[in-house]
């Protein structure tokens, strides 16, 4: 009986040992998670590591673009006004200030205040003059022609809450290029002669680069995610994160 005991015991480690791949058809055995084998499920990674950061630096790309945007507007549209401007000579007729002006604050310091700061307009006659206008109001730059918040002939580069800077600011300007008969390079619009500015900021170029780059990165972005998306078809569902948490 002992002998019968020890036969059985053999047997049954026997015939659950694997010791090759094949069993005796000469058919390749069903190894625990082969892929080569249907009806195995294996968890591995449908996608690359390489793949998936394309993917996702494309996407960035595509969201970095699309808010690059906002500066092309903000680029365009006062630049629209400065194709038309020609440099000139101004030649102040009077300056004068008339009531107070909103400077909205930028500085995270000192945002919570709405400063109001002296407004200087400056009226000057130019040479040559492409307008019938003997005075016309002198301008910053060509911002001024898109936003109310520049309506005077001086700005600060930059608001504070303490309005004593601001309008001695103003004043120290006013001293500089404000007095009767001074006599500096400015420049006109030949389309609308009413917008005659001090400073001319925006030029072609900027205005070539603000379009061109953006609309390159959505171009080039969109196409990766498209020859992604076509190379990897089969693989979509099956991405890092679904291979992680599906079943």
């Amino acid at each position: 009986m002992a002998f019968f005991s020890w036969a059985q015991e053999k047997v049954r480690k026997f015939s659950i040992r694997r010791p090759s791949l094949e069993d005796e058809s000469g058919k390749r055995a069903s190894k625990p998670n082969d892929p080569k084998v249907p009806g195995v499920t294996v968890k591995s990674k449908s996608l690359t590591d390489k793949n998936q950061f394309i993917l996702a630096g494309s996407v960035l790309l595509l969201i970095f673009s699309c808010v690059s945007l906002v500066f092309t507007i903000k680029t365009i549209v006062p630049g629209l006004h400065s194709r038309h401007l020609q440099e000139t000579n101004c030649t102040v007729i009077d300056s004068i200030y008339n009531g107070k002006i909103m400077c909205p604050v930028t500085n995270l310091s000192d945002r919570g205040c709405t400063p109001k700061m002296n407004c200087l307009e400056i009226f000057v006659s130019t040479n040559p003059n492409y307008g019938d206008k003997t005075a016309y109001l002198l301008h910053q730059n060509e911002y001024s022609f898109v936003t109310d918040l520049l309506p005077c002939s001086y700005h600060p580069p930059q608001c504070t809450c303490n309005t004593d800077i601001l309008n001695n600011a103003t004043e120290r300007f006013n001293e500089t290029f404000g007095l009767q008969g001074n006599s500096f390079s400015c420049f006109q619009s030949t389309k609308n002669p009413q917008e005659v500015t001090m400073h001319r900021i925006i030029k072609t170029s900027d205005m070539a680069h603000s379009i061109f780059w953006p609309l390159f990165g959505i171009i080039l972005s969109v196409w990766s995610i498209v020859s992604f998306a076509k190379k990897n078809n089969s693989k979509i569902n099956r991405l890092y994160i679904y291979n992680y948490f599906g079943s």
